[in-house]
Parts: C-alpha cells; sequence; structure tokens
C-alpha cells in the first residue's frame, strides 16, 4: 500500500509464480481462521482450486478487469475526487490539525507486525487521517462529539486500536493494558470503547487547526476536489444535452457531479471518451498568460492523459506498440498527478493500471477478456421475476446462451 504512489515501475520487486504459491499454501495450511487472515494481510492471496493445475500461474492467469480498474476507478476517481464539482465551504477550503508530537513516532506503516496485522494498521491510519480533518461541529457541538464517538466505538476500530491511540496522545494512562485494564489504579478501572472513542472526539475538537505549507502557497495542491466550478459544470451539461451523438453511443444523465445520480461502468466510459474530452478542451485549451489559465491547462494535460491512455488500450485492435504508448501516457497521467498534487494519495486502481498494459500482448484486445458480458447476464438475471421460489431455469430460453 505505501508503493501506490511509486511510478518507477522498474524497481518493483515482481512477484513469481512460486512465491505466489506458496503464500497460498500458508494461508491454506493455517491452523486456525486468525493465522489465515494475518497471512493474507501480509501476500493478499488466498488458495485457490486453481492451483491443483500444474500449469496455472498467477501471475499470468489472474487478470485485472479492465472494465471496473479504468472506467469505474480512474475515471470516476478523476472526475469527482481529484477534478471534483464539490462547492467551495465559506469558511474556505478544509483545514488540518497539527498531530506534531502528539502521536508515537511511528507510521501505520511500519508497526510491529506482531501487534497489529495490516487490517489492524488500516483502522490506524484511518484515524489518525480523522484526526487531522477540521471537526465540522455546527450549533450543537454536543450532539456532533456524541455522533462521531458512536461511529469510532463501533466496528470501525477495535479496543485495542482505541487504547493505542489514547495512549498515543496522551489521553490515558501509559499502565492501561491491552484490554482497558488500568492497573496502576486501586480499583483496576477499566476504560470501555464507548469510553476511548468520547475522549479521543473531544481530544480532537481541542486541536488548533493550521494551513499546510502546500496551501499557504499559490497552486492546484490542496484544491483537489474543488476544480470544477459552476461554470464549468454548466457547461458540461449543456455540451450532453445539445450533443448530437450515434444512437449507438451511450447516454448519461445531465445532473452528473459529486454527488449526482450514480453512474454505471459504461456511462463513466461513454463521459471519459466523449463528453468531457468535448468540453474541457473547449473550456481549458485557451492560451493567456494568467495564473489560472497555465493551472487550467496543467489539468487539461493531466486528464487527457488519462484519457489518452485509456483510448488506446481500449481499441478493438491490439498491436505491438499499444502496450508501450498505454504505459507512456499513464505514466505522464501519473506524473502530473504527482506534480500537482502532491498530498494526493493513489489508490491501488492507480498502481493496477500500470500493470494492464502487460496482459495485452498476452491475451489481446480487452473487448475480449473485461468483465461487461458478465455484467449484462447478471444484469439479466436479476430482472427475472421468480416470486422468491427458485427454480432451475434454461440458459437457452432466458436467452443467456451467448454468455457463457
Amino acid at each position: 500500500k505505501h508503493s501506490y504512489n511509486d511510478v518507477e515501475y522498474t524497481t518493483w520487486t515482481w512477484r513469481t509464480n512460486d512465491s505466489c504459491r506458496l503464500c497460498a499454501q500458508k494461508y491454506r495450511d493455517a491452523a486456525t481462521q486468525n493465522l489465515a487472515d494475518s497471512s493474507f494481510d501480509l501476500s493478499g492471496l488466498r488458495s485457490s482450486e486453481l492451483l491443483c493445475l500444474p500449469y496455472y500461474d498467477a501471475t499470468k492467469h489472474l487478470l485485472i478487469d479492465p472494465m471496473h480498474n479504468l472506467f469505474l476507478g480512474l475515471i470516476k476517481e478523476h472526475f469527482q475526487n481529484i477534478l471534483g464539482c464539490k462547492k467551495i465551504p465559506k469558511e474556505g477550503l478544509p483545514v488540518v490539525n497539527s498531530l506534531a508530537g502528539c502521536l508515537f513516532a511511528y507510521t501505520a506503516d511500519n508497526l510491529d507486525t506482531d501487534l497489529f496485522t495490516l487490517t489492524q494498521k488500516a483502522s490506524i491510519r484511518h484515524l489518525e487521517d480523522w484526526l487531522k480533518q477540521p471537526l465540522q461541529k455546527g450549533p450543537d457541538v454536543e450532539a456532533t462529539i456524541q455522533k462521531h464517538a458512536k461511529h469510532w466505538a463501533g466496528k470501525a476500530c477495535h479496543l485495542s486500536l482505541l487504547i493505542y491511540v489514547c495512549k498515543g496522545l496522551g489521553c490515558i494512562p501509559m499502565t492501561v493494558t491491552a484490554t482497558g485494564i488500568d492497573t496502576s489504579s486501586p480499583v483496576k478501572k477499566k476504560y470501555r470503547k464507548p469510553e476511548l472513542a468520547e475522549i479521543v472526539v473531544r481530544w480532537q475538537t481541542k486541536q488548533p487547526e493550521i494551513l499546510p505549507a502546500s496551501r499557504t502557497s499559490s497552486g492546484l495542491s490542496g484544491r483537489q476536489g474543488y476544480l470544477l466550478t459552476s461554470e464549468d459544470m454548466g457547461e458540461i451539461r449543456r455540451d450532453i444535452q445539445v450533443m448530437v451523438k450515434p444512437s449507438w453511443a451511450t447516454s448519461i444523465p445531465t445532473s452528473i457531479s459529486s454527488s449526482g445520480p450514480k453512474l454505471k461502468s459504461d456511462q463513466w466510459r461513454a463521459a471519459g471518451s466523449l463528453y468531457l474530452p468535448v468540453t474541457l478542451i473547449r473550456l481549458w485549451s485557451r492560451s493567456c498568460n494568467d495564473i489560472a489559465s497555465r493551472e487550467r491547462q496543467d489539468l487539461l494535460k493531466l486528464t487527457m492523459a488519462l484519457f489518452q491512455a485509456i483510448s488506446i488500450i481500449t481499441s478493438r485492435k491490439t498491436l505491438a506498440r499499444h502496450r508501450e504508448l498505454y504505459l507512456d501516457h499513464m505514466l505522464v497521467y501519473r506524473q502530473e498527478l504527482a506534480r500537482l498534487f502532491p498530498d494526493y494519495k493513489c489508490h491501488p486502481n492507480h498502481h493496477m493500471a500500470l500493470h494492464l498494459g502487460e496482459f495485452l500482448s498476452a491475451y489481446g484486445p480487452v473487448h475480449g477478456w473485461w468483465t461487461f458480458p458478465f455484467e449484462h447476464m447478471i444484469r439479466t438475471l436479476q430482472r427475472i421475476h421468480t416470486n422468491y421460489h427458485p427454480g432451475k431455469p434454461s440458459f437457452q430460453y432466458l436467452g443467456l446462451e451467448r454468455y457463457i
């Protein structure tokens, strides 16, 4: 997870079939479910019956689905959370709380694996990120505190993790055990999750909010999610409404936004290949010397690098140079993303997209191995009225034999 922002793929440590089989065997032979879960947290691999096949190679035969990775992953994330059309609050862009000197000197990635699994580290990282964000208190501060305390007292965080963070913040004695018992207290006071969660939330409300250094200077850093203005969105919606397109082209709702209706993968594909490029090129390609225009041109270069990479890899023909062209454009996108938004944390989809080109030479055009046909089949099955009586309808009768 710590390498999702790393684009120097020549320095990556590549997994081998033998190492994958060894991790899968360790998961299969685990004596308890907890040991199996720990093995999965470390390797990301479970056992599979496919490993019984001597010719099965997980590094070559386990594919990344382009539909989910590119359309529901990258295009959706780019439009909603990198460009974004969220309204800037009246008080300005969000600020953060400084945790310097408060938590233990650690990062969630280098905690002792014997004490915390990767899943537990992710929970600590999630809580740490939340502690850095400003708390929107509203008119009823106490109600807001109780609301967030109830969230962290639920399944969002384990008792031992709340104890670890509370001790790091200096809110409870260091003599509190992982089960919540204060061994220094004469009455052996026991801390429970609701109490610890409220302690953490109340600590957060008392912290001074500051602007990070990257937001005190000019530039796009720290502004992701707030870059599309109402005028930009108005132009996008107008173009969607008036554009004359072929009858086979997928339509998308004009109310597209960060909080608008949920789009399907094919609609995100149409948005990235047809509607958004037309509008953004028209709005952002104008050459001016002011800072705002230069920022818009940088955003256009970033966005078009993504759309070009996706256009290349989703071509119905695959040539030897397509893999290199796709990788070149995807690397430009990742490098520009890191330059314009150095604080942005990439997701697994960003990392997997750099692997996607490897499958072109082995499996041909992505139309032959993406999951659109299976999604259509699932949708067809879901629309069948069974009156809650499961049966065994014929695939030929249902017209589904073409998906088999």
